[in-house]
């Protein structure tokens, strides 16, 4: 029950993957994707282009956002995200 007077928005979670291989790791964020969407949460994959984890995500139905990511810490990428997270109306980054 939420309090009196609070207004709350529907989750919209950011999840961002920069592995560029298929592990273990990448198809519990697929078992979460798919959780999420069937509980209604509306969510966006960022991950790197045309590698297995967007591929996969993709043919699950769910909405990739393709970002070439050069590791843990890339400049460019963390510009394009701050982008992305701009204008997504994202309630919710989960970085796996």
């Amino acid at each position: 029950m939420r309090p009196a007077g609070r207004v709350t928005r529907p989750l919209k979670v950011l999840h961002v993957n920069t592995e560029p291989t298929w592990r273990g790791g990448e198809q519990q964020v697929l078992y979460l994707l798919d959780g999420l969407r069937a509980r209604g949460v509306a969510s966006v994959l960022a991950a790197q282009p045309g590698g297995p984890m967007a591929e996969r995500a993709k043919k699950h139905g769910h909405e990739v956002v393709e970002l070439r990511m050069r590791g843990e810490v890339d400049p460019v990428a963390v510009w394009k995200l701050h982008r992305l997270l701009r204008r997504g109306g994202f309630t919710v980054v989960h970085a796996h």
